[in-house]
């Protein structure tokens, strides 16, 4: 539960910004709400989680991971997580039932949303940031009127935004997790993908795609 004062200065900085054509609060101002209180910010598994959570710790808030590998909760908790607990574990869920202010949820495939939005304080919010194939069953309405919950979604920012997150990582040397590749390798890793062969995110050495154009060159020479 987040103290009165943190509590209300959030509803404020969220009021506020609800008057300004939906600009997204900044990365100061939600550390402002944040620092103070020990708000829990649960981040379920996806490979935009790692960023997530190191965000969500460097604003000063208790993250706690959900997740359905037992295998990254030592990597989550290197990441920032203070707690990781496994969704498909139902005892494990029930501690934190009515307990959350706030979850990111970053899965990219259809899944029972009410697992979460219990686990939703009063004005709670479920935020949506995966995009799946098919649609989420759907929530159970009166868990979300009785406690006054909201699920919302969310995309990128834009120029200034991007800067402005791109600033507080620089600040709090946040980076992110990813294995380096040479282009030639690209079908490889594309197959790794379909196998769920991937830790985090991959990244291409755009240096190896001009030494394969040399090379190429060289052939038709």
């Amino acid at each position: 539960k987040l103290p009165a004062p943190v509590e209300l200065r959030m509803k404020e900085l969220f009021d506020a910004r609800l008057n300004e054509a939906d600009i997204p609060l900044t990365t100061e101002q939600l550390a402002e709400a944040m620092q103070t209180a020990d708000v829990l910010v649960p981040t379920v598994t996806d490979r935009t989680r790692p960023t997530s959570e190191r965000l969500a710790h460097a604003m000063g808030a208790h993250v706690v991971l959900f997740t359905t590998s037992a295998g990254k909760a030592a990597d989550a908790k290197k990441l920032g997580a203070n707690e990781v607990v496994l969704s498909r574990d139902e005892e494990a869920m029930k501690p934190h039932a009515g307990s959350f202010h706030f979850i990111l949820d970053t899965v990219a495939a259809s899944h029972n949303l009410d697992a979460y939005t219990s686990l939703l304080g009063r004005d709670g919010t479920l935020c949506l940031v995966g995009a799946p194939e098919l649609p989420h069953p759907s929530p159970a309405v009166f868990n979300l009127i009785f406690g006054r919950k909201s699920i919302a979604g969310s995309l990128i920012g834009g120029i200034a935004e991007t800067q402005e997150m791109l600033d507080f990582c620089g600040e709090h040397n946040i980076t992110a997790d990813v294995e380096v590749i040479p282009i030639q390798k690209v079908n490889e890793a594309y197959g790794r993908v379909l196998k769920s062969d991937v830790r985090y995110r991959f990244a291409i050495d755009m240096a190896s795609l001009r030494s394969s154009r040399l090379a190429c060159a060289g052939a038709l020479l």
